[in-house]
């Protein structure tokens, strides 16, 4: 099982994992890489880290994303 667990694309195989798995356990970690990706963009526009501008800019990302595949998905 390990074989089929490492071979190929890390990407991919992480890809179909998430369309495969538990709803709630994705949904905890797509909101975990979001918050990192939030924290990552702050950081590299000079801004602070407070709860507040994460938070904000955590749903900017997902306004952002949400838009990305909606406009895709027509």
């Amino acid at each position: 099982m390990l074989d089929e667990i490492f071979e190929g694309s890390a990407i991919e195989k992480w890809k179909e994992i998430v369309f495969h798995a538990n709803p709630s356990v994705v949904g905890r970690e797509l909101e975990r890489l979001l918050e990192e990706l939030a924290k990552a963009e702050l950081v590299s526009e000079g801004k602070e880290l407070t709860r507040e501008n994460i938070a904000w800019q955590m749903q900017n990302l997902a306004i952002t994303s949400m838009s990305e595949i909606l406009s895709q998905n027509e």
